[in-house]
């Protein structure tokens, strides 16, 4: 179990970034690290599975120009970093972690699909002047955000738990009360991106979302979209309307 925390919006301060990264200790005492530049940081704490003796993060590609930090784990990393050697890539470590960060290099968002696993990481592409963030597919590592700032000035904050996003002070505090009821008259507490925390929400399963880290067509630096990275659910309800051998006695 890894933590990862950040921003998008609040410039280079560090200070911020060790506050929110504090509140996650608990999920990784084998290391530390922070990473800013321009409006984005990144936190991130440790557990060492993979590569004990590497695989530090934030993890920085060769050019410097893309930053990943990542809880998790890929399965498949193995089959993935033979295709990517293939395709002329060399690796300076065995963790999975740098197999996420050079899948991403080579096939972009479409890298995410590909990943066996569980995971909830962020990635800062420089040259594409973006930050997004993708959970896995099912939704077995956690993954929060918050949106603050102003329409002409958005920010946004992340962490692998609410704590940190409570602990940069730039959301106010407040209970979702839509949400609490649910939970007390009916028990529902999980079923959509909403949390027990007015505006803070879950990244849902096999979803990214996107922040332009500069003014664009899309908007204003700051600017959120999310969007599915992969056609799974759709998938099984398809499967679901297969019929089968054994259908008429159900």
């Amino acid at each position: 179990m890894c933590g990862i925390a950040g921003y998008c919006g609040y410039g280079e301060d560090k200070t911020l970034l060790q506050q929110m990264n504090a509140c996650i200790e608990h999920r990784g005492p084998d290391g530390e690290g922070i990473y800013t530049q321009g409006n984005v940081g990144l936190a991130h704490r440790r557990l060492s599975i993979i590569d004990v003796a590497h695989g530090q993060e934030p993890m920085f590609s060769a050019d410097g120009q893309t930053v990943l930090v990542y809880n998790g784990e890929v399965y498949n990393y193995l089959e993935l970093r033979a295709e990517l050697e293939a395709l002329g890539r060399t690796f300076s470590t065995k963790s999975d972690t740098e197999v996420v960060l050079q899948s991403y290099e080579e096939w972009g968002d479409a890298a995410f699909d590909r990943f066996n696993g569980m995971f909830g990481f962020a990635i800062h592409d420089a040259k594409n002047n973006r930050l997004v963030l993708a959970r896995d597919h099912f939704g077995i590592k956690p993954l929060y955000f918050a949106t603050a700032g102003t329409a002409q000035a958005p920010t946004l904050i992340f962490g692998s738990e609410i704590k940190p996003l409570l602990a940069a002070n730039k959301i106010e505090r407040g209970v979702d009360e839509r949400i609490l009821y649910r939970y007390l008259q009916f028990r529902i507490h999980d079923d959509e991106a909403n949390t027990f925390f007015a505006g803070v929400q879950k990244l849902m399963p096999g979803e990214k979302l996107v922040v332009n880290t500069v003014d664009s067509e899309a908007g204003p630096a700051g600017t959120v979209t999310i969007s599915p990275y992969t056609r799974l659910k759709e998938e099984l309800a398809e499967l679901a309307k297969v019929e089968t051998p054994y259908s008429p006695a159900v």
